[in-house]
């Protein structure tokens, strides 16, 4: 099963310095994590990018103990020591709402990194192996983001947008999901709103979905 975390906000913390910890220091930041960096040695690229999103501690990566009472979502666990790593995981895993993550891959993880790419500003598209070959993941990725090339364009962005609007207001007015998951295919069924979103018109395509929101709610 694929899911797409929200880790905005969250701590992560990377064991090792090299170039693993580097790939994953960037996508964690890009979810909006704040990233600790626990190494001896530090890649340059890493060191360039510390700031308010990214702490280094120049310490030897050897202590999975560091680990515990950080308040870490996810920890990463990226040293050249395959022993290390796993104690790494093991400490991780103790820690309430943890998930751990290990370069040596397989079932050592709690989860496996998929290969995306970014269709819009507010659609991506996912390539997994289940973890067994991410070389396959990402050239995968990019055979599947050359096929689906166009695919979204600005009516689906708007459409987006409005969902996104509709979904907090019906959950303030309607308490069944399913009507809710209803209402929400309704509006992006409607011929009307369609037509507005088409002429540009996302206020009036908006006030529409509104009218439609309070027929269901009752009011």
């Amino acid at each position: 099963m694929m899911v797409d975390l929200d880790l905005r906000g969250a701590r992560a913390v990377i064991f090792g310095g090299g170039g693993e910890a580097l790939r994953r220091a960037g996508a964690l930041i890009a979810e909006g994590c704040s990233v600790l960096v626990i190494g001896e040695r530090v890649d340059a690229r890493l060191e360039g990018m510390a700031g308010e999103r990214l702490e280094i501690r120049r310490e030897r990566a050897a202590d999975a103990r560091a680990i515990r009472g950080c308040g870490a979502r996810v920890v990463v666990a990226a040293t050249s020591d395959a022993a290390l790593n796993a104690e790494i995981v093991r400490a991780a895993r103790e820690e309430p709402n943890c998930l751990a993550y290990s370069s040596d891959g397989g079932s050592r993880s709690d989860y496996a990194h998929v290969a995306t790419a970014e269709l819009s500003p507010s659609v991506r598209v996912a390539v997994s192996t289940r973890g067994q070959s991410p070389v396959m993941a990402a050239a995968l990725r990019d055979r599947a983001a050359a096929a689906l090339e166009g695919l979204v364009g600005e009516e689906d962005e708007a459409m987006i947008a409005l969902q996104a609007g509709m979904r907090e207001a019906a959950r303030g007015r309607i308490a069944s999901p399913r009507a809710r998951r209803n209402l929400l295919r309704e509006v992006a069924a409607d011929g009307a709103v369609k037509r507005l979103i088409k002429d540009g018109r996302a206020g009036a395509a908006r006030d529409r979905a509104m009218s439609m929101l309070e027929a269901a709610a009752g009011d």
